[in-house]
């Protein structure tokens, strides 16, 4: 077995070298010896029988003033001084078990405790080493560990992704509540014209049908006054009639509408109602989206911002003693990029106006 020695720094020697009282016996007879280690010992005037660079056997005499013991060693001589007589010798063939006891020697001498028999006999019975750990785990297979890396990719891939995620959905969140507008309501409207009833009279229409075409100065309608006579009615531009109010041969009261005409050079408008804090936001010519009722998604652009009643209304308030309301909303009138079916008339849509974006992109 192998010399079993802890390696310090300084190199002339491998451990510190102790003066506790012990001896060597050899043959019989007891030599003291003047300092040890537990790597090995000094001793003076050692017999001649002591072979140089081969083993040698003896026994290490501890006295513990109550007791003596005594280790069976294995040693050889490794240096002499003819001068002094002293020889410098090292143990070979240690067993763990003697190493400890040397070791539990030392610390107890060093602290001034008592040694007892027992004490010896428990260092002597338990194991004090174990094998040293190995630094280097076992390598797994080649297959096992792609896999490991290609997990670990993953994750970070998937983390990064959520983490996009995230970010997208933040920025885009922001975006919404600060540069974009939407509308409290909004319906598809027109510039039509409603024709009424000039007085008091039975109405008979000469359109053949509603949807109908007229022409500007065509006669569109007669009103049968009560007392005798009639009146025509003629159409104000060209038109399409849109809808017909009242039924042929019905009496109708002065002002009455009779039908609802749209101008054939007239184009059909998205009227959106904006609430009047975002009015400083919007602008014409800003991109807008609309979605009507039957799903379909329209483009278009803010063509005019304006008051819902008119400003004639609001000074002829006080003159007719009518409260005058503060602006709780606005009209936003867009022109959608392709014309609307005259269908569509009426029908109620949503509007998301992108005020971020430049008002001349148009």
């Amino acid at each position: 077995m192998s010399t079993q020695i802890t390696h310090e720094a300084e190199q002339s020697r491998q451990h510190a070298r102790y003066q506790i009282p012990v001896n060597l016996v050899l043959a019989g007879r007891k030599y003291a010896i003047d300092n040890w280690s537990v790597s090995g010992f000094s001793i003076r005037h050692l017999p001649e029988t002591v072979t140089f660079k081969q083993s040698n056997k003896g026994k290490l005499l501890f006295d513990f003033m109550d007791f003596e013991s005594s280790v069976d060693i294995e040693f050889e001589v490794v240096w002499h001084n003819l001068g002094k007589s002293i020889s410098g010798c090292r143990f070979v063939n240690f067993s763990p078990s003697r190493l400890s006891l040397l070791y539990y020697v030392i610390n107890a001498y060093l602290a001034g405790e008592a040694v007892s028999n027992g004490d010896l006999i428990n260092v002597l019975r338990r194991d004090n080493y174990t094998e040293k750990r190995s630094d280097k785990t076992k390598s797994p297979p080649a297959g096992k560990k792609l896999w490991q890396r290609t997990r670990q990719i993953l994750g970070y891939l998937a983390l990064l992704v959520l983490i996009a995620t995230l970010l997208l959905f933040i920025t885009y969140t922001l975006y919404q509540r600060i540069y974009v507008v939407e509308s409290l309501s909004a319906t598809v409207d027109a510039p039509v014209v409603v024709i009424r009833a000039p007085q008091a009279s039975y109405f008979h229409s000469l359109a053949s049908d509603k949807n109908s075409s007229v022409n500007n100065g065509a006669v569109i309608a007669m009103t049968k006054l009560i007392g005798g006579g009639s009146n025509s009615i003629e159409s104000p531009c060209d038109c399409t009639i849109l809808a017909l109010h009242v039924l042929d041969k019905q009496f109708i009261d002065r002002g009455e509408p009779i039908m609802t005409l749209l101008p054939s050079d007239a184009r059909l408008y998205i009227n959106a109602k904006v609430s009047y804090e975002y009015v400083k936001k919007i602008s014409v010519n800003q991109p807008a989206e609309i979605r009507l009722a039957n799903g379909n998604i329209k483009k278009g652009y803010v063509k005019d911002v304006v008051v819902s009643e008119s400003i004639e209304k609001q000074h002829a308030a006080p003159l007719a003693n009518t409260p005058i309301n503060p602006i709780g909303y606005v009209d936003v009138l867009i022109e959608t990029e392709e014309p609307l079916d005259v269908k569509s008339l009426g029908a109620a849509a949503t509007v998301r106006i992108d005020t971020f974006s430049s008002p001349f992109a148009k």
